[in-house]
Parts: C-alpha cells; structure tokens; sequence
C-alpha cells in the first residue's frame, strides 16, 4: 500500500513544514523541465504535486489518514483469515488422507482377515473419543470456573480492564451517562475552555514516534480528555490533558510506547468515562522504527460496543 507520505518520502506525523520542505526538493529534482530525458519525470511530478495537495490540507490529510488506517486493518484481517484458512486445510489434509485408506479398503477384495483388524480399528476409535471427551469436559468446567471467578474479581476490583485489540482502527465511544459531577466550567487550574481543540498540559517528555487522533467531530459534547498510563487509570495522574470542543478533533504527537488509557469528561455534565487499554510499541526493524497511529472517534452512542466503564470524578 503506498500512501502520499510515501510519494514525499516523510513520516506520517511530519509537520507542515517537513512536508513543505520535502515538496520543494523532489520537485527540484523531478521537474519536467530538468528531466527532458526523462518520460517517467512528467508523471512522477504529478504524484508529488497531488501528494502534497493532500499533506498541506488538514482536512484532506486526516480523510487521507484515516484512510490508510482502515486499509492497515483491513490487511491485518486478511492475513489473520489467509492464517486460518492454512491452519484449516493443514488440519483437512490428515482426515482426507483417512478417508481416502478407508475408501481403498472398501473398494478392495474382501478377506476375513480384516474382519478383526476393522473391529480393532473401530475399538480404538470409540476409546480415543470417549479420552477426548472426558478431556474436552475437564478443560470446559476450568474454563467455566475461570470465567466465572474472573468476572466476579473484576466486579470488586473496579478499574482493572485490559482490551489490547485496539491497534489502527476507529473505537465507538458512547456518551458519557453516569457518575456525574456536574458542569465542570474551566479548567481546574481556572482557564477557560476554549472554543478551539488544544492541548492543556504535558507531564511526560514527548520522545516516542506513535501518535493518537482523537476525533470528536461527530459528537455534540465538549470534551475534557486526559491520555494517563495504564497504572495511572485509578488515580488523577495523566501524561498529557487535552480539550477538544463538540465537531472537532484533535492529534496527540510523539507519544512514547507503554500501555495507556483515554480519560474522558463531558463538561457540561461531569459524567466520566475510561476506555480499554491502548498498546503503544515502536518495533526496530531492518527497515526502521516501526510505530502505531491510532484513532479514537467519539460518537454520541449509548452503550456502544467498546465495553467502556464510568469513572467517578475522584479518579479522573
């Protein structure tokens, strides 16, 4: 999949002015006028002025990156379906083997001796299926137990959630219902709101290559967010705050690798939410720093399908 960030040879989280700088060098080197003999030079200019057309549009480049996040999920899902369909057929292959021996035994010519080698066959069939039974039975009553022990000790330990399945794609967040605290009208540290998405406050030093696009842009809410480390989520600690009004959204930079938690506050009403677990890693590869670009969109949805918790404002 090449993207426009490929065509401009920058990083998806380059600022404008990387993006203005590469631009200015590629197109030196690929003019048309400067490569006469050149037949590639005319088209390659046309995927570089059209790359930055993109790049420098905010609007543009976050439908644009969007984009490559549904299709980087879309790959992840069918290499996990190519995975299955190879695990299926590898596990076909010794039962058709089967069936095709005892086919070649059907179709041969009768001889008693077989007669007892079929029954022992048969025998040592059911004998395998009732272990496999007793077996199946046993690891179905500890999953049973498990489960249930699991869900009762995540009833008394509130808090404690750990839904990793999060990278590079969109998280439904419903609308802040309960534990509310009432209209929260400035910042605790007494500045106003804002009408314009910014970010608060910075606690941790911004040295990671991640980033996470929050966007609030179709919910009608002004949101207080808070990014914390997964350890922080019962206490009022936070790696970075932010404030991003009703119809806009807003993209945290730089983020270091870690487990986190997305903190989040309707300030009309205080009602408090906390989302799943979110895995930032940077993986060094032969072929450099590979790192995750999320993107958290908030809809006005009750009871979404992000199995997200109320946060009492104590813990916010």
């Amino acid at each position: 999949m090449r993207t426009h960030y490929d065509n401009l040879k920058v990083s998806t989280d380059a600022p404008f002015e990387v993006i203005q700088a590469a631009y200015r060098s590629l197109a030196k080197k690929y003019h048309p006028d400067r490569n006469a003999d050149n037949p590639d030079a005319a088209r390659i200019m046309l995927l570089i002025n059209t790359a930055y057309d993109v790049l420098s549009d905010p609007v543009k480049r976050a439908e644009h990156d969007a984009w490559i996040g549904k299709e980087n999920w879309k790959r992840k899902q069918e290499s996990l379906k190519a995975e299955q369909a190879a695990r299926t057929a590898a596990a076909e292959a010794p039962r058709t083997a089967s069936q095709q021996k005892t086919k070649q035994e059907r179709d041969g010519s009768f001889k008693p001796g077989r007669i007892w080698a079929r029954i022992v066959n048969v025998l040592s069939r059911v004998i395998a299926f009732v272990r496999f039974a007793i077996i199946a039975g046993l690891i179905v009553g500890f999953v049973y137990k498990f489960m249930h022990t699991s869900v009762t000790t995540s009833a008394e330990n509130a808090g404690e959630i750990d839904l990793k399945d999060l990278k590079n794609r969109d998280i439904n967040v419903p609308t802040l219902t309960a534990e509310c605290a009432g209209p929260v009208k400035t910042h605790p540290d007494g500045r106003q709101w804002g009408t314009i998405a910014r970010v608060m406050a910075v606690t941790e030093n911004r040295s990671g290559l991640s980033s996470l696009r929050l966007d609030n842009s179709r919910n009608s809410q002004d949101l207080y967010v808070k990014l914390a480390r997964s350890l922080d989520l019962n206490s009022r600690n936070f790696a970075r705050e932010a404030f991003i009004p009703a119809h806009q959204q807003l993209v945290l930079q730089n983020i270091p690798e870690g487990s986190y938690v997305v903190k989040m506050m309707d300030v009309t009403s205080g009602c408090a939410q906390v989302s799943p677990i979110i895995s930032i890693s940077e993986t060094r590869t032969d072929r450099g720093i590979e790192y995750t670009n999320h993107s958290m969109t908030f809809y006005p949805v009750i009871n979404g399908n992000t199995h997200l918790r109320t946060l009492s404002a104590s813990r916010f």
